[in-house]
């Protein structure tokens, strides 16, 4: 739930830029919630602010009731909200395991990697979407659709509450996008909150249960 959220960004001493005006409203578990604006709007900041990377100037959200505030994209990770960025951040020289728990290898005990784990666990998060991919495949390989795919893995990884996914589909073809859509009406099956920023109007009446503009 989000609580008359505003967020101004400082322009001068004297001057600032209203990014968000007195936000207010509330999301489900298991639902795809599109948001939409036009540029400038709001929408990246909003979602910024839920995933720890901005800090609202004033009002609250809440997730299960409970009032959240975060330091960092990892308060918020811990809380169980993960933002998926337009821009992906895989390496593309690594494999699909390694890109997924880079920086989170769990790890024997004496301190050996423990790439037994991260394999199956790659491919346990692959079947929550019902894509075949092969965990060992380097990112490069790829099409861009499964790397999206797993860029939602990654976040599916930290197991979360709510997925934001931001403008998702903007460099995939039409055939890609109906895949990826796929994957995340899975995702979604998991009792997840989803909210989806997108530009294009025939993608959220297609993906979206509720839209808030």
């Amino acid at each position: 739930e989000i609580s008359h959220l505003t967020h101004k960004f400082p322009i001068d001493r004297r001057e600032s830029l209203t990014a968000l005006d007195d936000v207010s409203f509330a999301l489900r578990r298991g639902e795809i919630f599109g948001l939409v604006g036009e540029s400038g709007s709001g929408k990246s900041t909003l979602c910024k602010i839920f995933a720890g990377a901005e800090s609202a100037t004033s009002g609250e959200f809440y997730l299960d009731g409970q009032k959240l505030s975060f330091r960092n994209p990892t308060d918020a990770a811990k809380s169980g909200i993960v933002l998926v960025y337009q821009e992906t951040s895989l390496v593309p020289t690594l494999t699909v395991m390694e890109n997924i728990f880079m920086g989170r290898l769990p790890k024997k005990p004496g301190g050996l990697i423990n790439w037994k784990l991260v394999q199956s666990e790659t491919e346990r998060l692959l079947k929550v979407m019902d894509v075949r991919i092969n965990p060992k495949s380097k990112i490069m390989h790829l099409p861009m659709w499964q790397r999206q795919v797993v860029e939602i893995c990654k976040a599916l990884s930290q197991d979360p509450k709510v997925l934001i996914l931001d403008e998702p589909t903007s460099a995939l073809a039409k055939a890609e996008v109906e895949k990826l859509f796929a994957a995340i009406r899975k995702v979604k099956e998991n009792d997840v909150i989803i909210i989806y920023i997108s530009h294009k109007l025939a993608e959220i009446h297609e993906i979206a249960d509720t839209v808030t503009v």
